[in-house]
């Protein structure tokens, strides 16, 4: 900004005073950045009398700053240039028409007031953009802590059945499932603080859940798998799987009379762990009770933590219901 005035305060003095180039150089160049240099307690005048809506009172003292600052550089200009002259030998020859360093100073002064206000305006926008992302980072978090808290009671409610399901009939492995059921839910308070995980610990896990639902109906479900190593360090949400596998004991296990084949696959590819849950279920059976919260949690839980929509599709096709789920894998916790 100062050289842009400097330029054309020179052209100025070239064109309409009888200043020569090298005078027009040296009192363009010192008489701004005199300014430059005075101009810098304005600084605190504009940002402790910033408001949107102007009062007598801080026009007052606007103005009279104004007045004192060119006055002062004025003065300063008149010394210094003189010292100028005399040590040139006169051979540099400067305006100095009062009238001309006033309009000057009010113009410079304009400017000057104008840029700090900008400077202000543009502090306290980043400033409030940074209060809203804290802001959103805690709400979001808040609903993740719902979230993560709906899902663990609703999964020890469904687990204790099937463990109570299985006293009278099958003791020992009643007694097994609720020794899994203790190491899984160890894990959940292990990992009550922590956002993400291991894809390997998470399937582990929740594989853990789902054996035990296997362990209560026997060979009513037909489980295959197939995760390919590259996923096992991939950070993934903490119990991003164990509502997709609750829902398909819930809605498809419980709700029919025949075998039911679940399909677990995970592979990386294009810069995302994709993940593929499918199973055949009882369409009659499905239509009475919905789809669960599974598929709501999880795909509510994508969205707040990688702030995207595209993260799960599901399908459901005469018989087959299929989920599909991808995770950044070089997303980066904030």
């Amino acid at each position: 900004m100062w050289i842009i005035i400097i330029l054309a305060q020179i052209a100025v003095l070239c064109f309409f005073s009888d200043c020569d180039l090298l005078s027009a150089i040296v009192q363009s160049f010192v008489s701004n950045m005199s300014f430059a240099f005075l101009g810098v307690g304005i600084w605190f005048v504009v940002k402790y009398n910033f408001i949107t809506k102007y009062h007598f009172k801080t026009v007052l003292v606007f103005v009279l700053s104004g007045l004192l600052l060119i006055g002062l550089w004025m003065g300063f200009n008149f010394v210094l240039q003189n010292l100028i002259s005399k040590m040139s030998e006169d051979s540099l020859v400067f305006n100095t028409y009062p009238f001309y360093q006033f309009t000057t100073g009010v113009f410079l002064y304009t400017i000057l007031i104008l840029v700090y206000r900008m400077l202000i305006l543009f502090y306290k926008y980043t400033e409030k953009a940074r209060s809203e992302e804290k802001l959103q980072k805690l709400v979001t978090e808040t609903k993740l802590h719902a979230l993560k808290a709906y899902i663990n009671p609703h999964f020890l409610f469904n687990s204790l059945n099937s463990v109570n399901a299985l006293i009278s009939s099958d003791p020992e492995k009643a007694r097994e499932m609720l020794v899994n059921l203790s190491d899984y839910f160890r894990y959940s308070l292990k990992q009550k603080d922590n956002q993400f995980i291991n894809f390997e610990d998470e399937v582990h896990y929740t594989l853990t859940y789902f054996g035990i639902e296997q362990q209560r109906f026997g060979e009513k479900i037909d489980f295959n798998q197939d995760v390919c190593p590259e996923c096992r360090q991939v950070k993934v949400p903490v119990m991003i799987l164990q509502p997709l596998f609750e829902n398909i004991i819930k809605h498809a296990v419980s709700e029919s009379l025949v075998t039911i084949k679940v399909s677990f696959f995970a592979k990386v590819t294009d810069e995302f762990l994709n993940i593929e849950i499918s199973n055949n279920y009882d369409i009659d059976g499905i239509s009475k009770k919905g789809t669960g919260i599974g598929l709501a949690t999880t795909y509510e839980r994508l969205s707040l933590i990688y702030r995207r929509k595209d993260l799960l599709e599901y399908s459901a096709n005469g018989g087959f219901f299929k989920v599909n789920i991808r995770i950044p894998i070089n997303y980066k916790e904030l």
